[in-house]
């Protein structure tokens, strides 16, 4: 059995997600469908400044997309960065299945 590894776009969702203020955010933009920096602001009790970096790092794992609406920018969730995470979970649930499977074996002689 190999050792599953986590593809780098996994590993920048899992970064990204790490932190309670930007998984807050984009649980705001799943389900509002979207968000200007100012009102996450005031949402999540930090800067604007702040809630901008936030959502830098949740657009470099694909997690989120955004368009420029007059002189604002608005932010929607885009779960695409999820795939490698899902990819990487199912083959985790792969590989332990096989491990038990063996230790069944084992312990059932």
């Amino acid at each position: 059995m190999h050792e599953p590894s986590a593809s780098p776009s996994a590993n920048r969702v899992f970064s990204a997600l790490a932190d309670p203020t930007r998984r807050s955010v984009l649980e705001h933009l799943v389900s509002n469908g979207s968000g200007t920096p100012t009102e996450l602001s005031e949402v999540t009790g930090v800067s604007r400044q702040a809630v901008s970096k936030h959502l830098g790092l949740l657009a470099a794992a694909d997690l989120v997309q955004s368009e420029r609406r007059g002189r604002e920018s608005v932010f929607s969730p885009d779960l695409a960065g999820l795939e490698g995470v899902t990819q990487w979970v199912r083959q985790m649930e792969r590989d332990w299945g096989q491990r038990l499977e063996v230790l069944k074996k084992v312990v059932d002689g």
